[in-house]
C-alpha cells in the first residue's frame, strides 16, 4: 500500500521529541526554573512535523536557524539531527533573553543540547563565519528587509544541493 502524504506526516509528528508533543498537548513551554510558559510565537504542530522530516531526509552536517524564541522549530530540527547522529545545529537569536531564554531550556529538558550551538548575537555576525550550509531555516524578524539579508546570506553559504 501507498503512503499518502497524511501519513507521512503523521509517522513525522510520531518521531517528535515528546518534550515538544508535549508542549502542543499543554500549549505551554517551560523556562529553565520548570514554570510553564503560554506557548506563542512557534510554528504549528503539522509544521513541525514537516520540518523534522525534511531535515531527516536531507542529514545536514551544518545546518543553521535564524530566530529561536520558545525553541519548537529548533527542537523538530534537533531531533532530525541527532537521529542522523551527524550535524551540528546552528541558532542565532540575539534577544532569546526577552523569551526568558524558554527556547534554551526546551532545548536542554528535549535533551538535545549536545548537536547545538547557540549564539546571542545578529544573523551577519554569525552566518559569515559559519561552514558551507546543507540547510537553513529563517524564522526571526518576519520584515522584508531582514529576512533577504538572512536569506541572501545563507544562500551564499550554501551548498549545492542544500535547502533554505
Amino acid at each position: 500500500m501507498e503512503s499518502t502524504a497524511s501519513d507521512l506526516l503523521n509517522n513525522s509528528v510520531q518521531h517528535l521529541p515528546v518534550e515538544l508533543s508535549n508542549v502542543f498537548r499543554e500549549q505551554c513551554a517551560y523556562d529553565k526554573a520548570g514554570n510553564k510558559v503560554e506557548l506563542h510565537s512557534n510554528i504549528s504542530l503539522a509544521e513541525a512535523g514537516q520540518l523534522y522530516e525534511v531535515v531527516r531526509q536531507l542529514k545536514p552536517a551544518v545546518s543553521v536557524e535564524v530566530g529561536f524564541a520558545q525553541g519548537i522549530s529548533t527542537l523538530a530540527i534537533l531531533k532530525a539531527v541527532s537521529e542522523s547522529d551527524i550535524g551540528t545545529h546552528h541558532v542565532i537569536d540575539p534577544f532569546q533573553q526577552k523569551f526568558d531564554d524558554v527556547g534554551l531550556a526546551m532545548v536542554e529538558r528535549a535533551g538535545l543540547s549536545s548537536r547545538m550551538q547557540f549564539y546571542r548575537q545578529f544573523a551577519d555576525e554569525v552566518i559569515p563565519n559559519l561552514p558551507e550550509l546543507d540547510f537553513g531555516f529563517i524564522d526571526s524578524s518576519h520584515l522584508f528587509d531582514l529576512t533577504m539579508c538572512e536569506f541572501v546570506m545563507m544562500d551564499r553559504k550554501l551548498r549545492i544541493g542544500g535547502m533554505i
